[in-house]
């Protein structure tokens, strides 16, 4: 090909644009079944990460319910009494390093979790329950000097404790 290039350059360039027509065939056959193979596989991962990403919250376990807030906020916030849930402390917590903490405890079933805040509402739903389900924990609030409502329902780790430069893989 080299020789070729420098006795026939216009040859050489003919037989270049032939091979690159072959690879570009072979490169979109393998593609498809690259696509083929690689969307089910981000599928999977994907309803893994949404559907097991937490263990439930068992029943009479006790859990914790977070809240954090943004600077400037007001010096306290509860969290309305559910009669099936129960309350471990107070239900008025004063909001400390811009953050506040409750523990619950209750019965298997599903609940909506009022949170008070500067006189506004805020509600987070709850599902206890011995089943492989739960509710997103995580709820993030906008407009708001409260940020977000975490439910404390602990992460799954199939790798167990291995941590790869200070990160803890999970699904």
């Amino acid at each position: 090909m080299r020789e070729l290039s420098k006795t026939d350059p216009q040859k050489a360039m003919a037989m270049q644009q032939q091979a690159m027509k072959k690879n570009m065939e072979y490169m979109k056959s393998s593609f498809k079944s690259m696509i083929y193979t690689f969307i089910p596989i981000i599928i999977i991962f994907g309803w893994l990460n949404a559907h097991m990403a937490y263990y439930p919250i068992e029943p009479n376990q006790t859990f914790e319910v977070s809240t954090s807030f943004a600077d400037g906020h007001a010096p306290t916030v509860s969290i309305a009494s559910i009669p099936e849930l129960e309350v471990i402390g107070n239900s008025t917590q004063q909001i400390t390093d811009n953050k506040a903490v409750w523990e619950l405890k209750g019965e298997a079933g599903e609940y909506k979790l009022t949170i008070n805040y500067n006189n506004e509402e805020y509600e987070k739903e709850l599902l206890i329950s011995s089943e492989r389900k739960y509710k997103q924990p995580e709820e993030r609030i906008s407009d708001s000097k409260l940020k977000k409502i975490v439910v404390g329902n602990k992460k799954i780790y199939p790798l167990g404790d291995i941590s790869l430069l200070g990160w803890k893989p999970n699904w």
